[in-house]
This record gives C-alpha cells, structure tokens and sequence, in this order.
C-alpha cells in the first residue's frame, strides 16, 4: 500500500498505484472543498463584522434617541415649570391665628382672593378649651413678577424644629406659643413658590426622641385623615376634641385644609369639596396603646360619616369592614377588577392582602 501527501496533508493510501504515481485526482477533490470552506468562513466572518458594525450603529442610534427623548422631556418640565412660575413667580405667605371652626368662610375668601395654597394647624394640648379649636393660619398668594424676596427671611431650623418636637410631646401649650409666635413672624415674606412646598424629613427622629422624653418603650406617630363636609368643619372637631379627649389620646400634630373632588381614582378618596382634617397621634408600642390608637381612629371615622364625609384609605388597616364599606363601596368590584386583571395576584401588598382577607370573610359570612 502506497501513501501520498497531499499538498494540504492530506495522506492517501491505494494499494494500486506505483510508488512514483500520485493521484492528483483524490487530492485535488478535498483541495477544493477545503478552498471553498475557507471562502465560505471568510466570507461568514465578513458578514459577521458587519451585522456587529451595524448592531454598534444601531446602538448608537437608539442612545441618541434616548438621549433626545430625555432632553425634549427635559424641555417640555421646563416648558411647564416656566409656565407655572409665570403664574406664581413668587408666593406672598399670609398668617394669622384663628379659629377656624367659627370662620369656615376665611378659608373661602383667601380662595376667592387668589390665594393657591394654606392649611390650619391646630392646638393639640387636650387640657385647654383651644384643643383643635384654635391654631395657625396659613396661606399663600401669587405677586408680580420682579417683586423681590424676603432677604434674609424669619425661619425655623432643624434645632428649631427638634425642640418644637420635644414641646409637642411633653410641652403642648408651650409647643403652640413657640410655634405661633414665630410663625407670625413670618408673615408677609416673599418666597419662590417651590420653596414653601418642600420639608425635610429626619430618619430615625423618634429614637431620639424617645431617649429625650425617658420613654419605657419605643413609640412613634400615626396618622390618620378625615374629611368632612365644608359647612359641618366646626360641629366636627367639636365632636372630635369631646372623642379625643374622653379617650386620652395623644394628639401631637393636626392640620385642616380645603380639598377637591377627585374624579380620577377608582378608589376616589375625595368625592366631593371637602374639609380635610388630618391628626397625628403618639403610639407606644404596646398592645394595649396599639389597641387604644386603633380605637380612637375608627371613633373618628364614625365621627366623619355623621358629618357627610369618608377617610383615607392608605394610611392604616384600622378600619372596621363596614366603615370601608360605607366609605368604599366600590372595594369589592375594585378586588374583583385586581383578580380579572391579575388572576396570578403577581401584584401584591400587605393593604391589598388586609382587604382581600376582609372582603373574602365578607362573602363567605354570606
């Protein structure tokens, strides 16, 4: 048997053939086939380059795409916010102390007048007669474009604002004279609308706090919000101080503003042009002061619904299943819309878990 090289390596044995012989035929065969693979891979490597060349470009594309999505959104905020500040250049901030339960109509002739913004806080010491009958009145009126700012204007920094807290807990009529008194002051200054929209927030406050008042146990505030018909504000917080103050509850912070109808949400939260009325109160993490905040908020949902009004849904899950149900009549179409539209409950929360569970007992009671 005689073996051949190949000018590719390629070794050929024939048994036929003389030793000075070669088969250029065999050989030729698998030289072109080789040939034609390394045109083939050449040819698939060039296209390869160039599907990547076009893929970068593509990419290149799609950021400047991005990029100028970005910038034209960028334009039209500005676009808008030029627009909202050519209506409020600045803000002119009004305050005064007063009742607002005798003199619901203040807060409509500031609205009438112009004024965009404002709220009432109210005197939360439970031991005097001004308990949520008398606080601080605030609001906010647009001014003519070049109407310079306050220099150098009266306000509160974040000593100001830890001592208030103090005060608030353990000093409540002194919290309202520190408060009040400064807060006139501030009367007539000239802001940047922006500016009186925007709080800070101190993480952890209430750890503090806790140490500061020698608390035995860890405690915090919870909020909870009311609203009640416009002409029905004064009888209300009447019968809020009488429910409050009958249940000892620590009531640190409040605050009253004027709201519209919400005619978007499903969930509406405000039907109709109500008095909001908010209350924060102190909570020591016991289940017996849990038990007794949870009662004092449904007592003051009852007190809304005798007024014409409803609460806010979010805030808690303190809320009997009938006072939901009064408020919230839609809540069973809205779980039954929550499960048509995610029927593998792949959205998913404590609340919406809390009022699945209600409303599921609900049926199953039936």
């Amino acid at each position: 048997m005689q073996s051949h090289h190949s000018p590719l390596g390629l070794q050929i044995h024939d048994p036929l053939v003389d030793e000075k012989q070669f088969i250029f035929v065999d050989v030729l065969v698998p030289a072109n086939l080789a040939l034609a693979n390394v045109q083939v891979h050449r040819k698939i490597a060039q296209q390869t380059e160039l599907v990547d060349q076009l893929k970068q470009g593509l990419n290149k594309l799609r950021a400047k795409r991005e990029d100028l999505v970005l910038k034209r959104d960028e334009l039209v905020s500005r676009a808008k916010m030029a627009r909202a500040q050519s209506q409020v250049q600045e803000s002119l901030k009004s305050v005064s102390v007063m009742d607002p339960t005798s003199e619901i109509s203040r807060f409509e002739e500031r609205i009438r007048d112009g004024y965009l913004y404002g709220d009432y806080q109210f005197a939360t010491d439970a031991t005097r007669d001004s308990f949520l009958a008398r606080g601080i009145f605030s609001c906010y009126q647009p001014v003519p474009d070049g109407t310079p700012l306050t220099l150098n204007p009266t306000r509160f920094d974040p000593e100001d604002w830890a001592r208030l807290t103090f005060y608030s807990h353990r000093y409540k009529r002194r919290a309202f004279q520190v408060y009040s008194s400064r807060y006139l002051r501030t009367s007539g200054q000239i802001y940047w609308a922006d500016s009186q929209l925007s709080a800070a927030y101190v993480d952890g406050y209430h750890a503090d706090l806790d140490r500061a008042l020698g608390a035995r146990v860890p405690a915090t505030e919870m909020i909870t919000e009311t609203y009640v018909e416009r002409p029905r504000l004064e009888a209300f917080m009447q019968d809020a101080a009488r429910e409050l103050g009958a249940r000892r509850a620590n009531v640190v912070y409040g605050t009253v503003r004027m709201i519209e109808p919400d005619t978007e949400s499903y969930l509406a939260w405000a039907t109709g042009r109500f008095a909001c009325v908010i209350f924060n109160l102190h909570v020591e993490h016991t289940p017996a002061a849990i038990d007794a905040a949870a009662g004092a908020f449904r007592a003051l949902i009852d007190l809304a619904i005798a007024h014409g009004g409803r609460y806010y849904l979010t805030y808690h899950r303190w809320a009997r299943r009938d006072q939901v149900e009064r408020c919230y009549p839609q809540m069973p179409a809205f779980l039954g819309l929550k499960r048509q539209h995610d029927p593998a409950e792949v959205f998913q929360s404590t609340w919406y878990r809390h009022y699945r569970t209600m409303f599921t007992r609900a049926q199953a009671d039936l």
